[in-house]
């Protein structure tokens, strides 16, 4: 789903603008100043040469752009000191590269230096479960965890649980933080026993428990949706304050959903974690699995995006496309956020 955002050449230009005065510890450390330099350099290289060739190729210099740019903001990350800021390694793992694709697993690996670890550690995102793990994290649940995937799944079976709009209800002094959820499968008011299945549904969320009341609400019109496609719920969350203000309230909102470029959603927590990916660590994940296809497993890559044969050729080339805008505003915000 294609966000409010600036252009592509915007987006750059806000990130070229950091470079006369790096921020954070880039700024006062020659050695972390240089790699921020040289490393948003390749980024926007990679990215602009991403944004010019076809699906073929594009998400090697996607990745390996947004792998750039991840040096940058270890770089400058105020939290790193001078013997944790460089990174080594991608730190995961793709198996079953030639199955169906959202079944393509991947799993986390290395040291805690490489790059997935250090990064996720420093904006607190969850781990990936690892190759001794129950089952590790699929393609299909992570593009489930992305806005912009949610328009287009790779899946759409009853196991899913998508990422889904916040939208905040008018604020009055209330002990309870409310707002509209939009996007549930219309399967759950279906149901036989919705309750029960509601339950288990949420239990993808588990950073929303807790959750006091909901109420259908009718269809808020999202592009690119149908009636059928979803149902949009009123849910509540207890501050703990009798007459929370309005700051209370956004505070017990953020516990809850990921500020995701100036707007809220509730993501689903990724298999053994408590909580959502980082925007960014997603994006991280799904483009280094589309990457390791179209780099080692390139004829059945060839395959998945070719439309007159591929399911998944249209949603791949809308992910593919938005990523060259989405993930170089995360790298924007996330350098804010670490610096």
């Amino acid at each position: 789903m294609r966000l409010d955002w600036p252009t592509f050449d915007e987006v750059w230009a806000d990130l070229r603008a950091t470079r006369s005065e790096p921020p954070g510890r880039s700024s006062g450390h020659r050695d972390r100043r240089r790699v921020y330099l040289a490393s948003l350099e390749q980024s926007e290289q990679l990215f602009k040469a991403a944004s010019a060739i076809g699906l073929a190729s594009r998400p090697l210099l996607a990745f390996y752009g947004l792998s750039q740019a991840g040096r940058a903001i270890a770089a400058a990350a105020s939290a790193l000191d001078n013997g944790h800021w460089q990174l080594e390694g991608h730190g995961l793992t793709v198996r079953q590269e030639a199955g169906a694709l959202p079944q393509v697993a991947v799993t986390q690996h290395g040291k805690p230096q490489s790059s997935f670890r250090r990064l996720s550690d420093l904006l607190g995102s969850p781990a990936l479960p690892d190759a001794k793990a129950p089952r590790p994290v699929s393609l299909g649940e992570l593009w489930d965890a992305l806005p912009e995937g949610m328009r287009r799944p790779l899946r759409r079976d009853p196991e899913r649980r998508p990422v889904m709009y916040f939208s905040r209800v008018a604020f009055a002094p209330h002990p309870l933080a409310s707002g509209v959820v939009c996007g549930f499968p219309h399967w759950l008011s279906e149901s036989s026993q919705p309750d029960k299945d509601f339950k288990l549904f949420m239990s993808a969320y588990p950073h929303a428990d807790g959750y006091l009341m909901v109420l259908a609400e009718p269809y808020t019109e999202l592009p690119g949706f149908t009636v059928s496609d979803r149902v949009d719920l009123t849910m509540h969350w207890d501050t703990g304050i009798p007459l929370a203000t309005e700051a209370q309230q956004d505070a017990r909102i953020a516990e809850v959903m990921t500020d995701y470029g100036g707007s809220y959603y509730l993501a689903p927590a990724m298999p053994g974690a408590d909580r959502p990916l980082h925007p960014l660590m997603a994006w991280w994940a799904v483009l280094y699995t589309l990457s390791m296809l179209a780099r080692y497993e390139s004829a059945s890559w060839t395959d998945h995006i070719d439309v007159n044969k591929s399911q998944h050729a249209v949603a791949l080339e809308a992910l593919l496309t938005d990523a060259l805008i989405a993930v170089p505003r995360i790298i924007h915000r996330t350098l804010n956020e670490v610096s």
